[in-house]
């Protein structure tokens, strides 16, 4: 049941994909045009598609985050899950399963391509590997992803109780501070 509905949520925000391969081509576009400064066009290729990959995934991260549930919540659309004989873990791991699926899919989409042009230039440009800043990019893309869908949950809930979960999770922010410490 997971896999349908995530299957049925990529499929709806397919154009998301089509935007990616826009966003993939755009670092070869700008490659084109001379350079002032000496720098090949490989480097302006590994350039753009980092920070085009890095701002793309992250605002999709949090767009995707903040309306997986809390768009389908305040419209009153959840019930239509609920009226199916779908498990309420089935619909959240489902669409939970798309939004990642969607992030992490448009990075490799924007950045494959100029990972493959640009070859040994990017360890040179950047001086990290694309393993680490493909990691360090998701990982922080899939934390704003959680964030953004906690918070979106408790506005769109419009429920008087999340003044209380607010404020359990400054209680909680401060119990894990001072456990760290």
């Amino acid at each position: 049941n997971a896999l349908v509905i995530a299957a049925r949520e990529i499929e709806e925000k397919r154009f998301v994909a089509y935007a990616a391969a826009a966003f993939a081509i755009l670092p070869f576009l700008l490659g084109v045009i001379p350079m002032t400064n000496g720098r090949s066009p490989r480097d302006m290729i590994a350039l753009v598609s980092l920070i085009l990959a890095a701002g793309f995934t992250g605002g999709l991260a949090v767009i995707t985050g903040a309306s997986f549930v809390g768009r389908d919540l305040s419209d009153g659309r959840m019930s239509f899950y609920f009226s199916r004989p779908v498990a309420s873990t089935s619909i959240w791991f489902g669409k939970l399963t798309a939004g990642i699926l969607m992030v992490v899919g448009c990075f490799g989409v924007i950045i494959l391509p100029a990972w493959m042009a640009s070859g040994k230039a990017w360890t040179s440009f950047w001086g990290i590997t694309l393993r680490d800043a493909s990691a360090a990019v998701l990982m922080i893309s899939l934390a704003l992803f959680l964030l953004a869908h906690v918070i979106g949950t408790f506005a769109r809930s419009r429920s008087p109780l999340i003044v209380a979960d607010f404020a359990a999770a400054v209680v909680c922010g401060v119990a894990v501070y001072f456990l760290i410490l």
